[in-house]
């Protein structure tokens, strides 16, 4: 199933931690991840927007061993991808995600996908 491409910018936005534009700040301020932690700047929001139409392409991975996924995901780095999703449903994401943001910083824009519920996000976050 394909997604829309703006559907794909505001899950990615969101997965690296940007508010949605569309929401008005007093449901911001009703909802249950928004404070100072969780909550991202219209700014973050057009930074993330900003790498994709730079780069264009997200590399999205989901493999089903922890051990395949930061092979996999360095050859897509290797290969040019400056913007990567590491899915909630590959075994052990989070410890890889957070390997990869260690590892480069701001040269790649990092994001979770395949994230269900508010916890998942949140873990994502950390």
């Amino acid at each position: 199933m394909a997604l829309s491409r703006t559907a794909i910018l505001k899950t990615l936005a969101r997965s690296a931690g940007a508010s949605t534009p569309s929401m008005s700040v007093a449901a911001r301020s009703q909802h249950t991840m928004a404070n100072d932690k969780y909550m991202q700047t219209p700014e973050h929001y057009q930074y993330v927007l900003d790498k994709f139409t730079e780069h264009k392409a997200c590399a999205v991975l989901r493999t089903p061993t922890a051990s395949a996924a930061p092979k996999a995901m360095q050859a897509a780095v290797d290969g040019g991808f400056k913007l990567i999703e590491f899915t909630l449903t590959t075994p052990g994401c989070l410890d890889t995600l957070a390997d990869f943001r260690a590892q480069h910083g701001n040269n790649l824009l990092t994001g979770c996908g395949t994230v269900m519920d508010i916890e998942d996000c949140k873990r994502s976050e950390e």
